[in-house]
């Protein structure tokens, strides 16, 4: 037998040369398969007894595990139960806590109404003792209500006489109201007249524009006359040693030329409207705009200077021109509705600063874009 091998050594092979070796041999092969059957037999004795206890053990083990887990599901549900019993605790707790905190309130409340009782109990005295007080001053109430009812009937013949008066003043209203309505249809045909100018410029404005090239070629002279119709127009307080005519608008409407009748049948004066100086500059901007448009731009879209008007009468007419169109469509900024001061040539203040904001807004637009290209 090797080590702890229960299966004996094999006997050594060898070559018999004789038939009594060769015996010798067989037997001893015979021997050694017998101790081989042998041994067989017992490990299969022994194997079973090895299955037979490892049958026994895998129970025992399937035992132990289901004892386990039985185990384990007790002490999971005992484990739940005192979760629960702690979470109902708790709560209880809490509501303990709440009632505890609502009776402490309630003390509190009652404390509070008892004192709000006293004092609505020293309230009530006080109020006796005023309507006591209150007592003897009706008396002198009725006495003074007395007096009140003469006063009221001196006063009935006052307002009668009041009256009488007013219907006075209604008949003489009346009478100032039809003198109104005359003044506003004479202001309606001078106002149709000025619009019919408005057009006249407007188509003239448009032809101008057809004849750009010829125009361009009498610029010169139109500057000219410009020149010597501001001179002419020029107050006292222009300096007469400068030979630069000056660019101011004169007092008065004399320099309104065509427009003259209608400013002073509208009381305008010139001198006095912010709005009359700011389109002054405009139509100038305006014209060197145009001639710009002209060199850089393929459409001309700016107003051109009117050879047959003043630059003041161009000024009033685009003034008036401005108003009117802001009392027929209102802007949304303004947020009132434009209206006519007393004579019919300026707006209220809101509108006519508006309209001087749009103006100096349009001035500088028109700068901008010139400077930008240059």
């Amino acid at each position: 037998m090797r080590g702890r091998s229960c299966v004996p050594d094999a006997p050594r092979r060898w070559r018999p040369k004789t038939r009594t070796a060769a015996l010798a041999a067989l037997a001893v092969a015979r021997r050694y398969a017998a101790r081989l059957a042998a041994i067989a037999r017992d490990q299969e004795i022994r194997e079973r007894a090895l299955r037979d206890e490892l049958e026994k053990l895998k129970a025992s083990t399937a035992a132990q595990a289901k004892a386990l887990t039985e185990t384990t599901e007790r002490l999971t549900k005992t484990e739940q139960q005192r979760n629960e019993k702690t979470k109902e605790s708790f709560k209880r707790k809490r509501q303990t806590e709440r009632l505890i905190d609502r009776l402490q309130r309630t003390e509190r409340e009652v404390s509070r109404k008892e004192k709000a009782l006293e004092q609505a109990r020293a309230d009530l005295a006080s109020l006796r003792q005023q309507h006591e007080q209150q007592g003897s001053q009706l008396a002198d109430a009725k006495t003074e209500l007395a007096e009140m009812s003469r006063t009221r009937e001196d006063l009935a013949s006052t307002v009668k006489k009041l009256e009488e008066t007013t219907e006075q003043l209604e008949q003489r209203a009346t009478d100032a109201e039809q003198k109104v309505k005359q003044s506003e249809h004479a202001l309606d045909v001078e106002r149709k007249q000025a619009e019919e100018a408005m057009r006249s410029r407007d188509e003239s404005q448009a032809h101008a524009e057809l004849l750009q090239r010829r125009l361009e070629a009498e610029q010169a002279r139109r500057t000219a006359l410009e020149q010597k119709i501001e001179q002419s127009a020029s107050t006292s307080g222009s300096s007469p040693a400068s030979n630069t005519p000056s660019t101011q608008p004169t007092s008065g409407a004399a320099s309104l030329g065509r427009y003259r009748e209608l400013a002073s049948a509208l009381g305008y004066d010139p001198s006095t409207d912010r709005l009359f100086e700011l389109m002054r500059e405009e139509v100038r901007v305006a014209a060197a705009y145009s001639d710009w448009q002209a060199k850089h731009m393929e459409r001309i879209t700016a107003r051109r200077r009117d050879v047959e008007q003043s630059l003041d009468e161009q000024a009033f007419a685009a003034a008036m021109a401005v108003r009117w169109h802001l009392v027929d469509h209102p802007h949304l900024r303004i947020g009132a509705q434009p209206r006519w001061k007393a004579g019919w040539g300026n707006l209220d203040a809101r509108s006519e600063k508006y309209l001087l904001m749009i103006a100096s807004e349009r001035i500088a637009e028109m700068q901008s874009r010139m400077h930008m290209y240059e």
